[in-house]
């Protein structure tokens, strides 16, 4: 049976940038960056190994506002609102707007403020320099975060509860740091601690530690503090976590290599089902890799867990006579540390790398269920299954005034 039906339409969506102003702290007019000063932008996610995106836009700047936006580093913010759209085959528009980031953003910018050329340039442009072209500079790369999520997660908790569960304590710090976006899977630890303490810790380092002294969940947790949410998932691959009519699957379609659907790539609106998300990708792009192999020569595969907390000690054995040796503790109370250390092990037997362009990315979020398909039976008995996100960095193309996403997305079995 086809993947992909000759009903189905491949949809391919464009962003574009309907606001973007810089916002000075003691000035009421805003100061309006049109599209064609946008080189391009950039958004890392590293969902298991960093706690934010990294979120980059090049620009092309006169001297005299770079210079001014360096002098208010620390309190200038940005305005930014990114909208998405689709396009049929003939290129033109055929949705309406909605918005993708609709927020405003402060800098990361360690530049030094000194303006050597101020006076040389005041001479040569008596009336300023803006909208002149041999007055810009290009490449001017600024690193945006959200200052009033930062400035929250900074805040440190210390504190002790009694007679509460984990779940009792996130609710607790993130209502302590107005943090209320949080997609969150039901909590499996279910203990009631007569003195759960909390150290004085950062949000972000408080989440952390509550998962690896007590535990959250039998596989682990997946934490991240996401431009629009705020994640605390069960490191599994299910939705176990969303929104209110949120579609939840996202099916990702992989052509037979050299086949007649090799070169189509994008969204799919399938003609029987508009309650899950379907994506297709280059097949040449992808890459499966087995991260396990390695692991058990590098860090090892035969390992000693001791926990203090029970004077339990466990053993595993590999036949492999080269594999590391490594030790395991368990210094809190966390009775999920033997299944959370399967769980992350397993999950590197298969990675895949795969790369996508033109999509909805709404559909590529850490909470949703990925299913992988192959066209290729072979590759399909191997390899078909259920994935857990866990990287995405979007590069968007810059092509007149929209953008085409490029997207490239690493899954672990779940």
């Amino acid at each position: 049976m086809p993947l992909l039906d000759e009903n189905d339409k491949i949809v391919r969506y464009k962003y574009t940038i309907t606001e973007f102003y810089i916002l000075y702290e003691n000035e009421k007019e805003k100061y309006v960056l049109p599209n064609t000063r946008i080189s391009n932008i950039n958004i890392l996610n590293r969902y298991l190994s960093n706690a934010f995106p990294i979120f980059n836009i090049n620009l092309v700047l006169e001297s005299s506002i770079y210079y001014k936006i360096l002098k208010n580093k620390n309190t200038v913010k940005f305005k930014l609102r990114m909208q998405k759209y689709e396009i049929n085959e003939m290129g033109e528009r055929s949705s309406y707007y909605s918005d993708f980031i609709n927020d405003t953003f402060s800098l990361i910018l360690d530049d030094d403020d000194n303006d050597l050329e101020e006076k040389l340039r005041n001479q040569i442009y008596s009336d300023g320099d803006e909208n002149e072209l041999n007055a810009t500079i290009n490449n001017i790369e600024l690193y945006f975060f959200k200052s009033s999520l930062i400035k929250r997660t900074k805040e440190k908790m210390n504190c002790v509860l009694r007679d509460a569960t984990v779940t009792n304590a996130i609710a607790y710090m993130c209502t302590r740091s107005s943090i209320n976006n949080v997609l969150m899977s039901p909590i499996e630890n279910k203990t009631m601690y007569k003195q759960l303490i909390i150290p004085p810790l950062t949000l972000t380092q408080s989440l952390k530690y509550l998962d690896a002294y007590y535990g959250l969940y039998k596989r682990g947790s997946l934490i991240y503090f996401d431009l629009n949410y705020t994640y605390i998932l069960n490191f599994k691959s299910e939705c176990t976590a969303y929104q209110k009519n949120e579609k939840k699957n996202t099916y990702i379609i992989i052509p037979e290599y050299g086949g007649i659907m090799t070169k189509q790539v994008g969204s799919v609106k399938k003609y029987n089902n508009n309650t899950d998300n379907y994506i297709v990708i280059n097949s040449e792009t992808m890459k499966i890799l087995n991260e396990s192999i390695s692991n058990d020569i590098i860090v090892g595969n035969d390992v000693t867990f001791i926990s203090y907390n029970n004077d339990d000690v466990k053993f595993t054995k590999s036949d492999n006579d080269a594999v590391q040796n490594s030790i395991i503790e368990n210094l809190g109370l966390n009775e999920y540390y033997l299944s959370e250390y399967d769980a992350q092990l397993k999950s590197k037997e298969v990675k895949i790398v795969l790369n996508m362009v033109d999509i909805d990315l709404s559909a590529i979020e850490p909470n949703k269920k990925f299913i992988i398909e192959f066209e290729d039976t072979k590759l399909s008995r191997k390899y078909k299954g259920t994935y857990i996100l866990c990287s995405k960095d979007i590069y968007f193309k810059k092509n007149g005034d929209e953008f085409s996403p490029y997207v490239s997305c690493t899954f672990v079995k779940g």
